[in-house]
C-alpha cells in the first residue's frame, strides 16, 4: 500500500505488453495483490505484474523514495478454496516460488548442485 502525488510516475504495471504508470487519483492509496488472493476471489481481486523504478521525475523537492514489500500468507498449511477447489496455501506459495526463480528448479532437481561441483573442480 503506497500513496501517490500527482507527479509521481514510479510504480508501473504490466499488461497489454507493456509497463504502463498507475495513475494517481488524489486521496486514495495503491495496494498491490498477490496471486494467492486472486485464487482465492476466484479472479475478482486481479494480481499484477508490477514494478517501482526511478525515473527522474516526480516533484520538485519531494525527496527520496522507498519502497517496502510486505508479504502476508495463510498459516502453513491452510486449505485455500476458491468455491470449487480447495488447495495447500504452503504448497501454493512454494509452486509460485518455484514458477517465478529458475534456480529454485534447479536445486529441488539436483541440477544446482551439480553446477556447483563443476564450477568448483574446474
Amino acid at each position: 500500500m503506497c500513496p501517490l502525488r500527482a507527479a509521481d510516475d514510479w510504480l508501473q504495471v504490466h499488461f497489454n505488453g507493456q509497463w504502463n504508470p498507475v495513475p494517481v487519483v488524489p486521496g486514495t492509496f495503491v495496494v498491490n495483490l498477490g496471486d494467492l488472493l486472486q485464487f482465492w476471489s476466484s479472479d475478482a481481486v486481479k494480481s499484477t505484474i508490477h514494478r517501482v523504478i526511478f525515473t527522474g521525475g516526480g516533484a520538485a523537492g519531494a525527496g527520496p523514495r522507498y519502497s517496502i514489500p510486505f508479504f502476508l500468507h495463510p498459516q502453513r498449511g491452510s486449505a485455500i478454496s476458491d468455491g470449487q477447489t480447495t488447495i495447500d496455501s504452503y504448497e501454493y506459495v512454494l509452486d509460485r516460488f518455484d514458477k517465478s526463480y529458475k534456480h529454485r528448479m534447479e536445486l529441488a532437481s539436483g541440477a544446482g548442485g551439480q553446477q556447483q561441483q563443476a564450477a568448483v573442480s574446474a
